[in-house]
This record gives structure tokens, C-alpha cells and sequence, in this order.
């Protein structure tokens, strides 16, 4: 008697593609919503490419400090557990 195993037909995808296909996606998005909406496009004016890189910088700031904490943090979780110490 021969078993068989359950046949996996799903594909998963890459976390690379879906991060690709999500950013072609936005581009579209903006694109058409610039196309529709021209005169209305002066509300984000505001929105230069100093602004960008500057929310870039300070998000990649804050990211880092967070994850240098929780870092930190599980580091000392993992140093006060005695079978670490042997």
C-alpha cells in the first residue's frame, strides 16, 4: 500500500516581489491620481524633496533607536538567565 503525501500546489512568493509589485502599484497609483486630479494638486505643495529625505532620515533615526533598545533589552533578557552561564 503506498502512501501519498498531500500535494502543495501553492506557490508562495518572494518577500522581494510582493515588496516590488507593492511599490509599482503605488507608483501607478500616483500617477493616475496626478493625471486626474491637476488642480487640485496644489494642497501638496508642501511635499519637496527635502521634506522626503528629511522624513527618510528621521524615520531611519527612530527605527534604529527602537531596535538598538529592543536589543539591548532582549541582551540583557538573555544574560540574567543562569543556563546561559555555563
Amino acid at each position: 500500500m503506498s502512501q501519498s503525501s498531500p500535494s502543495y500546489n501553492t506557490k508562495k512568493v518572494c518577500r522581494t516581489c510582493m515588496v516590488i509589485r507593492m511599490f509599482v502599484l503605488a507608483m501607478l497609483v500616483l500617477v493616475i491620481v496626478g493625471l486626474l486630479a491637476r488642480e487640485q494638486m496644489s494642497y501638496l505643495s508642501f511635499i519637496t524633496t527635502w521634506n522626503v529625505a528629511i522624513a527618510i532620515m528621521i524615520f531611519g533615526v527612530l527605527s534604529f533607536i527602537i531596535k538598538f533598545i529592543l536589543w539591548k533589552l532582549e541582551d540583557k533578557k538573555n544574560s540574567s538567565d543562569p543556563l546561559q552561564n555555563d
